[in-house]
């Protein structure tokens, strides 16, 4: 008879050891985007600060993969999160589809913003926050054709969903991140996504509840 593992869903006797799933949640959806958003650019974030402190055995060659996939999750979380607080500004009953395609969540962000506060309100985004649409920019011309509205899972998997190989695969040139530019891009993008969530989600939408 074998012994049984402990639980993963189990307490330590130290708080400091433990993590709760609900403490961060509330009963509205959008807030709960917003606070997964916080852990995914948090992680990315510290991941980077590993590899720049010790890269010993050039471990940042497999790290970039799940900090590249925390922080475009955190871009996606977040764009969906005010997304849906624009929509209850505007009192559209429009639901968020399931793409992962951050160029078309972006897009819908902003269409949100020219309908809710006009169009020099969305140009007035989109040149605040160049640092997103700079590195949408540069991650979209590194797909291939046919994968431009895929997921952008490259971090994910080696290959699309059309079973190609992603842009890294099949190269013999190295390709190449600089993990301190990468960090603060991270930090920037964030903290852009935040100042909106601030405004649109907690003063506009909460004060008008």
């Amino acid at each position: 008879m074998t012994n049984k593992a402990k639980d993963i869903f189990s307490r330590n006797e130290e708080i400091n050891k433990m993590a709760f799933l609900n403490w961060r949640m509330e009963s509205g959806d959008i807030v709960n985007l917003f606070n997964l958003g916080d852990g995914y650019f948090e992680s990315s974030i510290i991941l980077c600060d590993k590899c720049l402190s010790n890269n010993e055995g050039k471990v940042a060659d497999i790290m970039i993969f799940p900090i590249f996939m925390n922080f475009n999750h955190g871009i996606e979380l977040y764009l969906k999160g005010l997304t849906l607080t624009l929509n209850d500004l505007l009192k559209i009953d429009t639901k968020i589809d399931g793409t992962h395609n951050l160029n078309q969540l972006l897009s819908v962000f902003k269409a949100r913003i020219k309908d809710l506060d006009g169009q020099n309100k969305a140009n007035e985004i989109v040149n605040d926050n160049y640092n997103l649409n700079q590195y949408l920019e540069e991650l979209t011309s590194k797909l291939e054709p046919n994968d431009k509205n895929d997921k952008m899972d490259f971090s994910r998997y080696p290959f699309s969903k059309r079973d190609g190989n992603h842009f890294y695969v099949d190269t013999w040139s190295n390709i190449e991140v600089d993990l301190e530019n990468l960090k603060d891009r991270i930090k920037n993008i964030y903290e852009k996504l935040e100042q909106y969530a601030d405004y649109y989600f907690y003063d506009r939408l909460e004060n008008s509840i």
